[in-house]
């Protein structure tokens, strides 16, 4: 009977142990998924348009112009189910689990340009600390650590 205890009680803590361990590793040189805000800045990073490293409310507003173009198909300013539909499956084959997809706010059937841009405005909005309309500097990068060292190269980290 002792001995069944003894068993039991080395199999009890045999499982705290291993639930102790921690989820799965990553495989060496995988690098860990991007955090939300990495997702936010290179989803705003995607409208500067001209490339300077700054996106303006003016650069977002015409590429989600463009995004919304390109999604209505039948080109009648809304997107039906069918359209909707096509751009949610596109967003999650490109950005799987972590992609925002284009909802019906008001339920009405179909998805306007407000409702379209409704994900990527409040992100902006979000991310323009200073609210002057403009993207920039500390607003558009990701911080670094306290205890990571600087880039190669010297100057911001990304």
């Amino acid at each position: 009977m002792a001995r069944v205890r003894t068993m039991a009680a080395a199999c009890a803590v045999f499982a705290v142990v291993s639930a102790c361990g921690g989820g799965p590793r990553r495989p060496m040189g995988v690098p860990p998924p991007p955090t939300d805000l990495e997702m936010n800045i290179r989803l705003m990073l995607s409208y500067d348009a001209n490339s300077d490293g700054k996106v303006t409310r003016d650069e977002l507003e015409q590429g989600l112009r463009r995004q919304f173009a390109a999604v209505d198909r039948n080109g009648d300013g809304i997107l039906d189910q069918s359209e909707v539909q096509a751009e949610n499956d596109r967003r999650y084959g490109a950005n799987g689990t972590g992609f925002s997809p284009l909802i019906d706010w008001n339920r009405d059937g179909k998805v306007d340009f407000a409702e379209f841009a409704t994900t990527a405005r409040s992100v902006f909005e979000e991310m323009d600390k200073n609210h002057d309309g403009v993207l920039e500097g500390g607003e558009i990068r990701v911080p670094r650590m306290r205890d990571e060292a600087p880039r190669r190269g010297g100057g911001r980290p990304y």
